[in-house]
């Protein structure tokens, strides 16, 4: 996504971990000089004046010593220091051969944290493309996101992610970072794919099913030309209808998260008025009759 990242010195179960996150070919250029390194080091006590922050995750709360500049992570001997500075952001993780999901996830939030330092957008979104650019389709957990991008591919549209992706707001740029779609069984049904029983299911029911293993085109990077909320009225015609730019910067802030820092949380505003000022914004209403594109 145009800056350099670096791992030095890991062992081999969280340096594969992270090849498998991030190494990925259409992430590979790089145009900006600002780099991410993630390397085995000593960890520095936190200072008196950092804060305890509390962030959930899917394995439980992640307690966090947040300052101006990065953040601790401690659990026992083994931990995370994490560090920004003008020209990049460097994290010293202490692990074992094996370390816990809830250390990879510290590492995972000051690699997303130092691209946010960068100027790019994380979304939690589904997305897809056709010939005029991304729509990325927003809403919370049971919104439909996931539905809505599966009718979208089953049009013929591309593929873009199910769960997340990165966007530049300067050149709108984006960049999908999931390699599996989660599907409950109905979905899997319509799409006619086999359940293997090597793929993981989550505690929601949805499968994660590789793209290789779906009939699918996918296009993991594209332009952002549209952002679409996606509303719930089983009254309503299903369809496109005006989103003012308050709801889209709402609805955007709900997508981004907040950052730890607020100098950052401050850039991030200015980030999403770009993106609200460039691309079309729309609520798509999931009524009583069948989705369309």
């Amino acid at each position: 996504m145009g800056r350099p990242f670096r791992i030095e010195g890991l062992p081999g179960g969280p340096s594969k971990w992270l090849q498998r996150q991030w190494n990925r070919p259409y992430l590979h250029a790089s145009s900006i000089d600002y780099r991410v390194v993630v390397r085995s080091g000593q960890l520095a006590l936190s200072p008196d004046s950092a804060r305890m922050v509390t962030l959930p995750s899917p394995e439980g709360e992640l307690v966090v010593f947040a300052t101006p500049h990065g953040f601790t992570f401690l659990e026992g001997n083994d931990g995370v220091r994490c560090i920004h500075g003008p020209e990049g952001t460097e994290m010293q993780v202490t692990c074992q051969p094996r370390p816990t999901i809830r250390l990879l996830r510290a590492v995972q939030l000051g690699i997303t944290e130092g691209l946010r330092r960068s100027g790019l957008l994380p979304l939690h979104a589904s997305a897809a493309q056709d010939a005029a650019g991304v729509q990325a389709f927003l809403g919370p957990s049971g919104r439909g996101k996931s539905t809505t991008v599966l009718h979208a591919i089953q049009r013929g549209w591309r593929l873009v992610c199910e769960d997340t992706m990165w966007c530049d707001p300067e050149t709108l740029r984006v960049w999908g970072i999931d390699d599996a779609l989660r599907l409950l069984p109905d979905s899997l049904g319509k799409l006619g794919v086999a359940i293997d029983s090597s793929w993981s299911v989550g505690s929601d029911g949805k499968t994660e099913v590789p793209f290789a293993a779906l009939p699918i085109s996918a296009q993991p990077t594209g332009t952002l030309t549209r952002v679409s909320v996606l509303r719930r009225d089983p009254a309503a015609m299903t369809g496109y209808s005006p989103l003012s730019s308050r709801e889209a910067v709402l609805a955007l802030w709900d997508a981004i998260g907040l950052p730890l820092s607020p100098e950052t949380g401050h850039a991030t505003s200015g980030y999403i008025a770009r993106v609200v000022r460039s691309v079309e914004l729309s609520t798509l209403v999931l009524g009583k009759t069948p989705l369309h594109f």
